[in-house]
């Protein structure tokens, strides 16, 4: 019963993770997209 609670436990941790990492990654793209839009745009004045 133990192994099986650490095993879930485990699952759910590393699910979370692979939940979150897309999220990170989109967000992390989205900011360096905006960011270098930004630059361009300061640098066209």
């Amino acid at each position: 019963m133990k192994l099986f609670f650490s095993t879930f436990w485990y699952c759910s941790k590393f699910s979370s993770i692979c939940l979150v990492l897309p999220i990170i990654l989109i967000i992390c793209h989205e900011i360096s997209v905006f960011s270098l839009s930004l630059i361009n745009h300061m640098h066209s004045f």
